[in-house]
């Protein structure tokens, strides 16, 4: 029992803590060269470290107020860090008021959308009222979108500079609000399109007209009116009607189901405006990349949207280079992306400082160098420390390694939360050069690769259908999960919520793999449980399978996209890791404190979650670019085959 609250109080704590102490540690690396990219690191920390807290207190069956209780403490640990990191002048008071107002602004009608099947389902008897009253109140915000950002936010209506009523002159739009809202003490750099029919507006923090000039506020608007636009070209009609329909099926969809569907009715509806959201997210970014050529035509001036762009990523400490893995799957083309596009299609040329001259950088590991050429990547190793740094020289040497600028889709400086960082290039073709580099030399790095991002190979293509099965394979595996938890209370298939969670935020490699293996595992234990009866044990299994198909032939369509630059691969490997220990961790203990004539009937009974869980990562493993890594994961399957035959 004290084991059982010492794990439940570290979950409750562990992600306020962790959010506030990396803040510190950060904090005193003000000057650090790779200071957006460790903050960066440390936003996909503290996501993973909920999502892990989460599922503990879950495995815990720990009560359902724990969960909001972390929260609090996040939301504590999430303000210290940012005064720590942003020298922030507001109180705590002030930061929870800004989460709950800007994200309820921003997220609008997709928060309320989201619930809403859920609670039509737990009406019960009440479920048509209930619905109706949720349908007119949605239909409501959809139609007031503008009204009801204002609300929330409180927003107000400012005057046009002439800079923006020169934008309005040249844009399709007759007419745009001007709105500005903020938060005292803050710096919150944001501006935000808001489409309606007849009244579209724009709406800017004032931290935005604090720290940005005229023209760069200008630009900023001429962005937000193309998206305007954008939507304006019929798309609009069809978003509303789309909205309609959710909303429809929402709630009188949802009460239309048989009184003994309804908890699945609601679980299913809930799923299925997630899936939409994520489908609309996933297309936003076409509409960014649009919304930055279309501005430029409407201001006139490609380098004053760079600078704006460039401030605004700066300002917020965001990293001016993703992995492409990660970007695949973001709502926001990087930085470099953004300005690399806007040069190439525009004909802008690049500023004087264009890298001329070669670049040499010395590596951390004995004898490494690196050039960074106007046209070219080069890779040294073995280079004696007497030998002459002369560019000419160095890029004569045989053995070099040699990649020309147009042949690579990823050069950046790569960093965790903590760590030295390196120098990653990937091409086309896959092929992947790291280089640790000296903390000293970083600067300059950056300041090259800057004048280079031009000169890479656009993003490959990602075909969307196969992503898109990622998703609703993590969804379908995740439900039929939670169908088995609450019928039977099979705790020991959380750890699969694991995996569905990972493939579902960022599908990879290891992510499909493991959902794959760990579907069709938990499909054979459900089948083998007496709680769900014939029938439903039967629709589980199958909704499993099916999501065990659906991710392998995704795994099959990606694979060759999904090698470079995988992001967050070790997320689904990490959760496998944490959850096997956790089961075997368990089952010893209740080994060793057992009854000697029940230890064998109860390790037994253990034995098929835990080969799950063995297998899971085992698979995940499997999918490492490492020939060690890929025969502990080989060994690992084995093993979770002999728990489950031997000991099942």
């Amino acid at each position: 029992m004290v084991t059982r609250f010492l794990f439940a109080l570290a979950a409750i704590l562990a992600p306020g803590a962790f959010a506030w102490w990396t803040a510190r540690y950060l904090a005193r690396r003000a000057d650090d060269a790779t200071l957006a990219e460790r903050v960066f690191a440390r936003g996909t920390r503290i996501a993973e470290g909920v999502i892990v807290a989460v599922l503990v207190l879950a495995v815990l069956r720990a009560a359902a107020w724990t969960i909001p209780l972390m929260l609090a403490f996040l939301v504590i640990g999430l303000y210290l860090g940012r005064k720590a990191l942003l020298n922030e002048q507001w109180g705590l008071g002030a930061y929870a008021v800004y989460l709950v107002r800007f994200w309820g602004a921003s997220m609008g009608i997709w928060l309320p959308l989201a619930l809403t099947p859920i609670i039509v389902a737990a009406a019960g008897p009440a479920r048509w009222p209930a619905a109706a009253i949720l349908a007119v109140g949605l239909s409501v915000w959809s139609s007031r979108w503008v009204q009801v950002f204002r609300l929330i936010s409180g927003a107000r209506c400012a005057s046009l500079s002439p800079g923006f009523e020169e934008i309005i002159r040249r844009s399709t739009e007759p007419s745009v609000q001007f709105l500005r809202f903020g938060f005292p003490g803050a710096r919150v750099i944001q501006a935000f399109a808001l489409f309606h029919p007849r009244h579209p507006a724009v709406a800017f923090t004032d931290s935005v007209l604090e720290y940005f000039d005229a023209e760069e506020q200008t630009a900023i608007f001429a962005h937000e009116v193309a998206h305007l636009e954008y939507l304006r070209r019929g798309r609009l009609l069809r978003k509303a009607i789309s909205m309609w329909a959710l909303i429809i099926l929402s709630t009188f969809g949802i009460a239309a189901a048989p009184a003994w569907k309804l908890p699945w009715a609601g679980l299913w509806g809930t799923l299925a405006v997630l899936l939409v959201l994520l489908i609309a997210l996933a297309r936003h970014k076409a509409m960014e990349e649009q919304g930055d050529l279309r501005a430029v035509e409407l201001c006139g001036n490609a380098e004053v949207l760079v600078r704006a762009l460039a401030k605004l990523h700066t300002m917020a400490l965001l990293p001016r280079r993703w992995a492409l893995g990660f970007e695949r799957h973001a709502s926001h083309p990087s930085l470099a992306r953004r300005i690399q596009a806007i040069r190439r299609t525009t004909g802008a040329p690049p500023p004087p400082a264009s890298g001329a001259t070669p670049v040499v950088i010395t590596g951390k590991a004995k004898g490494t160098l690196v050039l960074l050429e106007p046209d070219r990547f080069v890779l040294l190793t073995g280079v004696p420390d007497d030998a002459p740094r002369d560019p000419a020289l160095l890029g004569q040497r045989v053995g070099a390694q040699v990649a020309s600028y147009d042949d690579l889709v990823e050069l950046r400086v790569r960093t965790g939360l903590i760590g030295s960082p390196a120098l990653v290039a990937v091409s086309r073709t896959g092929q992947a050069w790291f280089v640790q580099l000296e903390p000293h030399s970083v600067a300059a790095v950056q300041t090259a690769l800057d004048a280079v991002d031009v000169r890479l190979a656009p993003a490959p293509a990602v075909p969307r259908a196969p992503l898109l099965a990622c998703r609703i394979a993590s969804l379908v595996q995740a439900a039929a999960i939670v169908a088995g938890l609450a019928a039977y209370g099979a705790v020991g298939l959380i750890g699969a919520l694991g995996t569905s969670l990972s493939g579902l935020l960022w599908p990879n490699r290891a992510a499909m793999a493991s959902l794959t293996a760990t579907a069709v595992g938990a499909a054979v234990i459900l089948l083998w449980l007496e709680g769900l009866g014939v029938w439903g044990a039967v629709a589980a299994a199958t909704a499993l399978l099916a999501a065990a198909a659906l991710a392998t032939w995704a795994l099959v369509r990606l694979r060759p996209e999904l090698a470079i630059g995988a992001a967050h691969a070790w997320l689904p490997i990490g959760l496998q890791v944490g959850y096997a220990a956790w089961l075997l961790g368990t089952v010893t203990v209740a080994f060793l404190r057992g009854r000697a004539g029940a230890r064998v009937e109860d390790l037994g009974e253990a034995a098929p979650y835990v080969a799950l869980a063995v297998l899971g990562l085992g698979v995940a493993l499997v999918t490492v670019r490492s020939r060690p890594v890929r025969l502990v994961g080989i060994t690992l399957v084995a093993l979770s085959v002999w728990l489950a035959v031997g000991l099942g």
